[in-house]
């Protein structure tokens, strides 16, 4: 009888191991990382020590650590993540990559393509709304002129996907074009641009 409640008592263990595994591989991740991890849980601490902190939002609520293309990062030629200020686990809350095309704005396109249809199939149950902004001139605070093709997904849980193309003008031509992705929580969304 011991050794049937053992089962049991296995059974159940093994039970909800896999629901939160089965969870858990379903988050939307962008190079390995989902929101809610830490860099800690995937790069050794001399990996983390590479990386840059900038301040490309309120400072006074997200703190930013950006890497350059790397080992560990071999897909995109900038990765970035956020987390909350006073967070001292530095839970991520917000990653974006990017993936420059220089003179090859279709390839960029392309990829846009195949990224979005990639996620659309994958998260279908979780999809929560499609925005598809289309294609529009940058933002004039921007400072630059060229366009931006975007199309935002809305996943339960309160995530918001982007994946875009950024297509500079000829005459920016310190500017390359870019293919951009990003993965965001509420409370990015909220903080980030609060003023």
């Amino acid at each position: 009888m011991k050794h049937f409640y053992s089962y049991k008592i296995l059974l159940i263990i093994l039970f909800f191991f896999n629901i939160n595994t089965i969870a858990k591989s379903q988050d939307f991740e962008i190079s390995g990382f989902s929101l809610g991890m830490t860099l800690a849980d995937k790069l050794a601490t001399n990996e983390i020590a590479q990386g840059n902190y900038r301040k490309f939002y309120n400072s006074k609520y997200i703190t930013t650590i950006s890497f350059p293309k790397s080992t560990f990062f071999p897909d995109y030629d900038y990765t970035q993540f956020s987390f909350k200020k006073k967070d001292k686990k530095q839970k991520i809350i917000n990653i974006e990559v990017v993936k420059n095309y220089k003179d090859n704005i279709a390839e960029c396109f392309a990829k846009r393509e195949k990224i979005l249809n990639e996620i659309k199939e994958k998260y279908k149950k979780k999809i929560e709304f499609i925005d598809d902004i289309g294609t529009k001139p940058f933002n004039k605070s921007f400072g630059k002129k060229g366009t931006n093709t975007v199309t935002w997904i809305g996943l339960k849980g309160k995530k918001l996907v982007y994946v875009s193309c950024y297509n500079y003008a000829e005459s920016e031509t310190s500017s390359v074009d870019q293919f951009r992705m990003g993965v965001n929580n509420s409370y990015f969304e909220k903080m980030a641009f609060k003023k």
